[in-house]
């Protein structure tokens, strides 16, 4: 483009220059004749000055001695040839002066004409020479440009071959990955062929088993049917003995029987596991109102089955959970129609329903005994008594969403964690509430627990760490980073112990750590299971032996044994979409204990 603009304006300027070299060639020749017309008047001029003096130099001899006059007499006639000769020669000298002169006069009108020309032509050289220095600077700034963009394009090709060499080399590496993909499929599929030899050989085990249990139930039938002889054939040899006249007494007999019987005992934490409880930063097992109250051991019952499948919200519930204080309720969230409903768990039931803002969307929940508590996206909590559905607190305080809440000490409080990377601690026991403390976190809490018999508070946080907190002064007791790869979506207290917590995280595993080390003592996963909700939760089972939670792509229920990391049961049929909620109580007086919630708003009673 620069190229083609220069030559269009050498050409503008060969062809406005054409003209000019004439016109300047017609005023040479101009100057010239006007020079040559010059010297001739001068020429002229001198001639006529010549013939004047002639003439003058003939009137004075006029003048002269009377010898002259007669002379002059006799020579008149030839006197007056010669002067009418001069006259006619001066006169036609003089016309051709004034011809010579309008010549003159004419030329130098075309002159000023010409000069006048010569002048616009000046100024109009002068103007083009102006553009032309324009064009000039105009064509240097664009040869600048184009050799900067002539650099930007010589980098963008180093760019281009630098980004090919790494395609290539990506290419590579993707050959790779797809040959390393390769081998570990055909190491799954080995894996796999292992693995149904072993099923098949743990199937012909259990047969085995199952076999040698049957005699075994068998040979304990028989010693049964042989220990009931027996003890019939020495109630007789006693009854005989008895009735001799030298028998012995019969009071003595059961008193020795007594004696002899096992005592039953009651387990009880030793005073070196109490100290251990007392030593654990952050954990402390002060007997007072705030603390979590330890709860008496509840066997797990396993599920294996929907009992329950209940429409529960309208689209997405996001949360669900057990009233741990003995009764039959449970609570569950709407994230989309803002409600928070009460169930009975027993027979599914709705007890009753509660509504936050008009477009408050329910994020977490909680219960208990009379009391239900809901937060979400208007940056509030709710305290609902929900047998008379009455609102008895509206805690404000937060400046962002709130992700988490947890009631303590019966209801005496709730602890609430917002987006605002802030857990505050709320005192309900009065008729206005109190905000008794705030922690001041490093990155959003998903989920808050706190642990059974203590004032501890452990939040699970987006950047995949576990920190606990001291309730009563709001300092931080002790953090653990990167327990997960991505955000830990849920946390939970150990139910027995307190010493250990389960989390939940978006790298779709779960995992038992020690809170006192910060290792992972247990890491849970399966193919199909995906966790994918900030609020996806998980639970230990009431007797801490396992742990469950749903995924977020199949509606499926995992549970593992806590201890051996294996699946115990993979439970189905009852969600068609993801998991958002999962729950495992201790059970009422129905032993029903688990329940879970989807992205459709279903809320499955499992049995």
């Amino acid at each position: 483009m620069d190229t083609l603009l220069l030559s269009l304006i050498n050409e503008r300027n060969v062809r406005e220059t054409i003209p000019f070299v004439e016109i300047h060639a017609s005023n040479e020749q101009l100057r010239r004749e006007l020079d040559e017309w010059k010297r001739k008047c001068e020429n002229l001029e001198r001639e006529l000055v010549l013939a004047r003096d002639n003439l003058v130099g003939e009137e004075d001899c006029v003048e002269g001695s009377s010898t002259q006059q007669q002379h002059q007499q006799q020579q008149q006639p030839q006197v007056s040839r010669s002067e009418s000769a001069a006259l006619r020669n001066e006169r036609k000298i003089r016309e051709q002066l004034e011809r010579l002169q309008e010549q003159v006069q004419q030329q130098m009108e075309e002159h000023q004409r010409d000069t006048e020309i010569i002048q616009d032509l000046t100024k109009e050289r002068d103007d083009l020479q102006s553009l032309q220095k324009a064009h000039d600077k105009a064509m240097s700034k664009l040869q600048e440009e184009l050799n900067k963009q002539h650099r930007a394009i010589d980098h963008l090709t180093t760019e281009n071959s630098d980004n090919q060499q790494r395609a290539n080399l990506a290419e590579q590496q993707y050959s790779g990955l797809k040959d390393a993909i390769r081998t570990l499929q055909q190491e799954n599929d080995s894996l796999k062929k292992e693995n149904r030899q072993l099923e098949s050989r743990l199937v012909s085990e259990k047969e085995r088993l199952s076999s040698e249990m049957n005699i075994l139930t068998d040979m304990v039938e028989r010693l049964k049917r042989q220990a009931e002889m027996a003890i019939t054939l020495q109630q007789q040899e006693e009854k005989r003995k008895s009735s001799s006249w030298f028998g012995l007494s019969s009071s003595n007999t059961n008193s020795t029987t007594s004696h002899i019987l096992p005592t039953p005992t009651i387990l009880t934490n030793t005073s070196a596991e109490q100290d251990t409880l007392h030593s654990t930063p952050g954990l402390s097992t002060t007997n007072t109102s705030n603390m979590i109250p330890e709860q008496p051991l509840v066997a797990a019952i396993i599920p294996t089955e929907p009992k329950k499948v209940l429409s529960a919200h309208y689209k997405e519930a996001s949360c669900v959970r057990y009233d741990d204080s003995g009764s039959d309720m449970l609570a569950t969230g709407g994230s989309v129609d803002g409600t928070v409903k009460v169930w009975n768990a027993t027979n599914g039931a709705l007890r009753t329903t509660l509504k936050g803002g008009s477009s408050n969307a329910i994020i977490a929940v909680d219960i208990a005994k009379h009391l239900v508590v809901g937060g979400g996206s208007d940056k509030t909590c709710r305290v609902w008594n929900f047998t008379t559905n009455h609102l008895v607190h509206h805690l404000v305080g937060h400046v962002s969403k709130i992700t988490s809440v947890k009631f303590f000490g019966g209801e005496q409080g709730v602890v609430t964690a917002a987006a605002d990377r802030q857990i505050k601690v709320w005192d309900i026991s009065r008729q206005t509430y109190r905000q008794v403390s705030t922690m001041h976190l490093h990155a959003t809490a998903n989920s808050i627990d706190i642990g059974v018999g203590t004032q501890t508070i452990g939040s699970g946080h987006t950047d995949g760490a576990i920190r606990l907190w001291d309730m009563r002064t709001g300092q931080k007791a002790a953090e653990w980073e990167g327990i997960h790869e991505s955000a830990i979506t849920s946390i939970q207290f150990n139910p027995i112990d307190g010493k250990t917590v389960l989390t939940n995280g978006m790298d779709s595993r779960l995992k038992i750590v020690d809170v006192r080390t910060g290792k992972a003592l247990q890491v849970f996963h399966h193919e199909e299971f995906h966790t994918s909700y900030n609020w996806s939760s998980s639970s230990f089972s009431p007797d801490g032996i396992y742990v469950a939670a749903g995924s977020s792509s199949n509606g499926k229920i995992f549970i593992w044994n806590a201890k051996s990391g294996k699946l115990a049961r993979k439970l189905e049929g009852g969600h068609d979409f993801g998991v958002c909620g999962f729950a495992w109580g201790r059970g009422g007086t129905s032993g029903q204990q688990v329940a879970s919630v989807d992205k459709m708003g279903r809320l499955v009673l499992w049995g």
